[in-house]
């Protein structure tokens, strides 16, 4: 006697050997009839740069900049970069952007990128910006416990009435804004 399950596993099987060569990921096109186009990544890149405008290929250039300078951990570097590509296009997705601020420290501005990304991100995508979510999250954390820092080395040797210094959070949930959900 064969379960249900196991029929349904072998009527799968059957249905995957059946369509084995309709189409290959990567290879073939799914659609049937439809013309197959070779994978080629430098081509597609030139084609790209072929079509680009200028300020296309600046952005590009900036971005790609960036990148490299992060990956070496030229964070100064990296950080005009990815100024330049923002002054160049204002709504860029460039999430790295925000990693470079977080690790310099500025955290306000690493917080708003992270927060614009998530907003391109979620338009473009339709999908929650997770990542960038919690990259932005990370910062508001690094600036609240810069806040309590402050108010506790200002209150040393006082009885503290707060904690946390509810007005201190207050100022940053107004320079941040409404928190994203």
């Amino acid at each position: 006697h064969t379960s249900a399950a196991q029929r349904a596993r072998q009527d799968e099987d059957q249905r995957r050997k059946e369509r084995a060569q309709e189409a290959i990921p990567g290879k073939t096109s799914a659609i049937p009839g439809a013309q197959n186009f070779e994978i080629d990544v430098t081509r597609t890149e030139s084609e790209w740069s072929d079509a680009a405008s200028g300020s296309e290929r600046q952005i590009k250039e900036h971005t790609s900049r960036g990148l490299e300078a992060l990956r070496m951990l030229r964070l100064e570097e990296a950080d005009e970069a990815f100024d330049i590509v923002y002054r160049m296009k204002p709504h860029a997705y460039c999430w790295q952007a925000g990693v470079v601020k977080f690790y310099l420290g500025d955290f306000y501005r690493a917080a708003d990128c992270f927060a614009q990304n998530a907003r391109v991100y979620e338009a473009r995508f339709g999908q929650v910006a997770s990542e960038e979510r919690i990259w932005r999250d990370a910062c508001e954390l690094k600036l609240v416990n810069e806040a309590m820092a402050t108010q506790k080395k200002k209150m040393k040797g006082r009885r503290l009435l707060l904690d946390p210094p509810v007005a201190q959070l207050a100022e940053i949930d107004d320079v941040m804004g409404p928190k994203e959900t």
